[in-house]
């Protein structure tokens, strides 16, 4: 087997693994660590072109200290979020423009996904690894 081909089969589930960890602790930090607060889409902003339109929503969210803010939140599920609903909203006390839609999808899929393929990745390189080309150690 080439040697690009094993690189790629070794490497991919490990650093898919490590990016899954960072992901998953980032958001655990901001559960934990954020400020909550209820938001409300304020608009619905479509980009792009032709067929390739995006749509994302404007969400408005007061902080403890009553200051008023706005952030754009891009989204797999920008349907989700219509022009006057309310969402949870986690801020960063420290920097209150600092603020991500606090509910459980948007969270986590990411650092799911990337955990899933890198236990996959990591998986399958290491039985990839100990097959036996041999078994009966015949010459071939």
């Amino acid at each position: 087997m080439p040697k690009k081909i094993k690189f790629i089969i070794y490497t991919l589930g490990p650093v898919f693994l490590l990016l899954g960890v960072f992901l998953t602790f980032s958001t655990y930090q901001k559960e934990n660590n954020y400020s909550t607060t209820t938001g409300k889409v304020i608009a619905t902003i479509k980009t792009g072109y032709g067929r390739h339109d995006y749509y994302y929503p404007e969400i408005q969210y007061t902080t403890t200290a009553e200051q008023t803010l706005t952030f754009d939140y891009y989204t797999f599920l920008p349907t989700f979020y219509t022009t006057g609903n309310t969402v949870k909203v986690l801020y960063n006390p420290q920097d209150p423009n600092d603020a991500t839609v606090g509910n459980f999808i948007d969270l986590w899929l990411w650092p799911i996904i990337t955990l899933f393929i890198g236990l996959a990745g990591t998986w399958g390189a290491y039985k990839f690894a100990t097959i036996n080309p041999n078994p009966n150690n015949q010459t071939i």
